[in-house]
């Protein structure tokens, strides 16, 4: 079984982690790294392959190589070792089969099964004399609550209307309506001189009416992420829409974002951006490019020459 193990960089556990823990972590904190506009990196070492000892890399991170771990180590070893491109999609098989394993639940190898058993059989007890203290001492907190509740309740009436009024005037003063009603008036430059704090909810509304060329005019004035990002998507340039990432990635721009990476053929990240937004339609999608991949994959071996020598000896990049 592929493991993963991280270091130089304390962000990461030192314990090693499944190639699918690994790949969460990786894309976790390069969207965190980004975001912050930052960069840093981490040294990785992957064991248990079949066709390498091992293989080892310091991916930097903040530029998009932590979320496509596979790609990111497949197009290294192929610029590295070019003669070895059986062994190379050998390895990136292994990576693609570790993946699914651990998103289907495969547990990690544990030699430790008995002692932790024992363990938690004495924590079970633990936590249930702990629960129980904690019970009794609730209901006390709540049946004194309630009594004290009640008198309190008589001397004091809560300002329902003055919450009220303050909500209404909170909708009436909703910046979105504001900015559409101007938008609806005068040209997206116009408002965007206007308004300066709110050329996010303009681009908003430039891509809801589908008004990509004054989006494109407005953004050479007014540039902003959002603005790139939904420039990149309706062009279909699609390696931009993953190099220009918003910061505040909206369930919107998650899927966008996957869609990305379907059409550049890469599932598996697409596949990670699934699991939070759990649409049927990308699950479908995902499907497809993997077994597109695969024909892709088939096709590709029956052109290649004879295997070349295995590769033995440990790979640093």
């Amino acid at each position: 079984m592929l493991t993963i193990q991280f270091s130089e960089n304390k962000r990461f556990p030192k314990k090693a982690v499944t190639i699918y823990e690994g790949i969460k972590l990786l894309y976790s904190e390069e969207q965190r790294i980004m975001a912050a506009k930052s960069s840093e990196s981490v040294k990785i070492m992957i064991k248990g392959s079949t066709v390498i000892d091992e293989f080892s890399a310091s991916i930097p991170l903040g530029k998009g190589y932590g979320q496509e771990l596979i790609s990111y180590v497949e197009q290294e070893l192929l610029s590295n070792y070019p003669d070895n491109q059986n062994e190379i999609d050998q390895f990136v098989e292994e990576l693609a089969t570790s993946f699914a394993d651990g998103r289907n639940g495969s547990p990690m190898p544990d030699n430790n099964v008995k002692e932790k058993k024992a363990k938690s059989t004495w924590n079970s007890k633990t936590v249930l004399v702990i629960f129980l203290i904690a019970f009794i001492t609730v209901m006390g907190g709540i049946l004194w609550f309630t009594f004290a509740g009640r008198e309190f309740s008589k001397k004091v009436t809560p300002p329902a209307q003055t919450v009220t009024s303050q909500s209404a005037g909170e909708k009436q003063n909703d910046p979105s309506k504001k900015i559409v009603a101007a938008l609806e008036k005068k040209s997206a430059i116009e408002v965007g001189n206007k308004f300066p704090e709110d050329h996010v909810l303009i681009v908003e509304y430039l891509v809801e009416k589908k008004k990509f060329k004054d989006l494109e005019t407005f953004q050479d004035s007014f540039p902003t992420e959002e603005g790139a990002f939904n420039l990149a998507f309706y062009q279909e340039d699609w390696e931009n829409v993953i190099k220009l990432q918003t910061t505040k990635l909206t369930k919107e721009y998650q899927a966008m974002l996957a869609h990305a990476y379907i059409k550049l053929r890469q599932p598996m990240e697409a596949e990670i951006l699934n699991e939070t937004l759990k649409s049927d339609t990308l699950k479908k999608e995902i499907l497809e490019t993997y077994k597109v991949n695969a024909v892709y994959k088939s096709e590709r071996g029956k052109l290649t020459m004879p295997k070349p020598s295995k590769i033995r000896s440990k790979i640093l990049i």
